[in-house]
């Protein structure tokens, strides 16, 4: 996303095709992921690449997990993987 939210790519599948699903995942467990990702009919500029990862709420509703990046600090929903610069 760009800093007016606008989206250049969105991919939604369960973490290494519904083999690890979070609901198994243990403390600073690492689980590998590879995705490749279609870039959208986007302005050019610079995005940033985010990870939002899902859990299965109480309800049985999919829920956002909360993510803490390296610097410790709480994020809500998602955690800033990288920026990449879309040119024309």
């Amino acid at each position: 996303v760009d800093s007016d939210w606008v989206k250049a790519a969105q991919q939604d599948t369960w973490p290494v095709g519904g083999t690890a699903p979070t609901s198994a995942w243990q403390t600073r467990e690492l689980v590998e992921d590879a995705y490749e990702l279609t870039i959208f009919d986007v302005p050019p500029g610079v995005y940033d690449v985010r990870l939002t990862v899902y859990r299965f709420d109480e309800e049985g509703n999919i829920a956002p997990l909360p993510t803490i990046p390296e610097d410790g600090r709480m994020q809500a929903t998602h955690v800033v993987l990288t920026r990449m610069r879309v040119v024309p």
